[in-house]
């Protein structure tokens, strides 16, 4: 097999995997929806419980998580036996989330030796984490703009109360997945 492209034949080559990339990334984009969607109803959901009705066991919300999650692995699964080309930039990114889940997992097993006062900013702060570096990525504005403003959120959430650093997360899955999940799915990039 010969392996000399000419310049055209390379960049060609190139710009195939970059469409390729992209129109990836564009279809994963429904992970972004469902987490968000799935945080959001969750944490309002424990906001209400904690604070309105007076629930005894008021995280019990967050159930829907697991629930989100083989959702998420069943629409991942499909998706990946469509994918007819894993560029490398798809691993990368599947290294990211990979490596998000495991820390949020330990950071949600030791939140009763860290505090859940504590634990909820730095969960706020590892999502502007993950979408950061996929907005550098995939030069993708809206996912940097979400993180920077969910960064700044963590550190708000640090001074409040545990019941409005619920707030603070559906704010920030707002900004970091929601919109920009949305605007991914629907871009043209």
């Amino acid at each position: 097999m010969n392996n000399n492209f000419t310049p055209e034949e390379s960049l060609s080559v190139i710009h195939r995997a970059i469409n390729q990339t992209h129109q990836n990334i564009k279809e994963d984009s429904i992970h972004f929806l469902i987490w968000g969607w799935a945080t959001l109803i969750a944490s309002i959901a424990h906001y209400i419980l904690l604070t309105i009705v007076h629930y005894q066991h008021p995280y019990i919300a967050w159930t829907l998580m697991p629930i989100a999650g083989v959702i998420a692995g069943i629409v991942g699964f499909k998706a990946a036996k469509k994918v007819k080309v894993k560029t490398h930039i798809d691993r990368i990114l599947g290294y990211l989330w990979g490596g998000f889940g495991v820390y949020l997992l330990i950071l949600l097993v030791f939140m009763p030796v860290i505090s859940f006062d504590k634990t909820y900013p730095l969960i706020i702060g590892l999502y502007g984490l993950g979408t950061f570096i996929m907005g550098g990525i995939i030069q993708f504005r809206s996912l940097i703009i979400g993180a920077i403003i969910c960064w700044a959120i963590a550190a708000l959430s640090f001074t409040l109360n545990f019941p409005n650093q619920l707030l603070c997360i559906a704010g920030a899955i707002v900004v970091a997945y929601l919109i920009p999940g949305y605007l991914l799915r629907f871009s043209n990039k």
